[in-house]
């Protein structure tokens, strides 16, 4: 091929409309395909990222006005007069929660089959017994544990959450042989409301008197989530907890916890330690829809505030996955060009075929994507969508360059 190469950027057209082009490109050197397949990472996680963003700010204005409108209805039993909230129903309450389908590609009876998650949880008290998020989540169940026990077959093992993430660890386990230790977490089970469950030692091993194959709740405080795990997989806490929250929808702490007290309305994100706060006082009367649109709007910024900041921390690492993902992809769609390759007898070697492999990925992975999102194509049979265009495009790329090379379609091409 004469040189120059066509550049990168005319590249990403080129690969799409033209079979021609994967000849001029097909025998050029291994860095300069290497190069073509970051430049590819970068300009789809750029893609990727735009059509998230773009999903977000068009879907955000219907969300909130739609949980304005119902968290308003919800409100109507809540008067504020002179900065001060009350209200006549039983307290403390839930008042009203959101929810919305899990992300995921399952069939529709799969995904009906799942609890959904809560986006939105407004906890009602103007009584005085619940002042703060922290006992409004303990109220409603579903409040983040500062310790996690977990009584596995091998070992009971615990570990504080907030610990573990910042230190990578922070773990302990105990034997059921150390009686001294096994009191002390009895003695803390009962303090806490539960009590040690019950089992036998059989080769080592615990065997509790329970449903097999689930993460049972012993205790579900914010001090102390107790569990037993009769997986037979030995879980680690954390994990074990998310199990749990798939049978015990409840106790998953929602995306947004709102309290409204007599005198203000407090709203906590999960992804957030600070609150926003909506103080009543020297406010007058408010109405229920003045209270609903700043819950609604308050969440909204929060998102958006949240989705911003992660776009240049998350880049990098997106970039070195969608880069990873170029290749491996290019690893396997490269068997359809070998196979033409084979059939033509034209002896392309393996680097050239890859290398019209990863640009394959051109359409398979930057174009095909954005066109799936624009037509609202979802579900299983989507993910095999890539791999059924980047094969058939090396496949075709490896057909042109064979025939360019030895003149014919059957004709061997000389080995370069």
């Amino acid at each position: 091929m004469p040189q120059p190469y066509p550049n990168h950027l005319v590249s990403v057209p080129l690969s799409i409309m033209s079979l021609k082009h994967y000849f001029r490109v097909h025998d050029q050197g291994f860095a300069r395909t290497a190069l073509y397949g970051v430049f590819l990472g970068v300009l789809l996680t750029a893609v990727s990222m735009m059509l998230g963003l773009a999903g977000f700010l068009r879907e955000a204005p219907g969300r909130e006005a739609r949980q304005a409108a119902e968290l308003e209805t919800a409100l109507a039993v809540v008067t504020v007069k002179d900065g001060k909230a009350a209200s006549d129903q039983k307290q403390p309450a839930i008042l009203w929660q959101d929810c919305e389908e899990r992300p995921g590609g399952e069939s529709a009876s799969e995904a009906d089959a799942r609890p959904k998650l809560r986006t939105l949880l407004v906890v009602l008290d103007t009584t005085g017994a619940v002042t703060t998020w922290e006992k409004a989540a303990e109220f409603a169940g579903c409040a983040e544990p500062q310790r996690i026990v977990v009584f596995g077959q091998k070992a009971i093992v615990s570990t504080d959450p907030a610990k573990g993430q910042e230190q990578g660890g922070g773990q302990e386990a105990c034997a059921y042989t150390d009686q001294a230790r096994l009191a002390e977490v009895q003695k803390l089970l009962e303090d806490k409301g539960g009590k040690l469950p019950e089992f036998t030692l059989e080769n080592g091993l615990a065997k509790f008197k329970l449903d097999p194959d689930k993460v049972h709740v012993l205790v579900n405080r914010p001090e102390l989530l107790a569990l037993v795990d009769t997986t037979g997989k030995n879980l680690p806490p954390t994990h074990a907890w998310q199990v749990a929250t798939q049978e015990h929808p409840d106790m998953q702490p929602p995306e947004f916890l709102a309290l409204l007290t007599a005198t203000s309305v407090t709203l906590k994100p999960i992804y957030e330690k600070a609150v926003r706060t909506l103080d009543l006082e020297g406010r007058g009367d408010v109405s229920a829809g003045d209270l609903s649109r700043w819950v609604a709007h308050t969440a909204r910024q929060v998102r958006y505030d949240v989705v911003m900041r992660g776009i240049l921390p998350n880049s990098f690492k997106m970039v070195m996955y969608a880069c990873f993902e170029v290749l491996i992809l290019a690893l396997i769609c490269s068997v359809a060009g070998l196979l033409v390759s084979a059939a033509l007898r034209a002896g392309l070697p393996y680097t050239q075929v890859l290398t019209m492999a990863v640009y394959a990925m051109t359409p398979a992975r930057l174009v095909l994507p954005f066109l799936v999102a624009l037509a609202g194509v979802s579900g299983q049979w989507a993910m095999a969508l890539p791999f059924v265009v980047g094969m058939g495009y090396t496949a075709m790329a490896t057909y042109r360059t064979a025939r360019e090379l030895g003149g014919t379609a059957v004709a061997p091409a000389p080995r370069l």
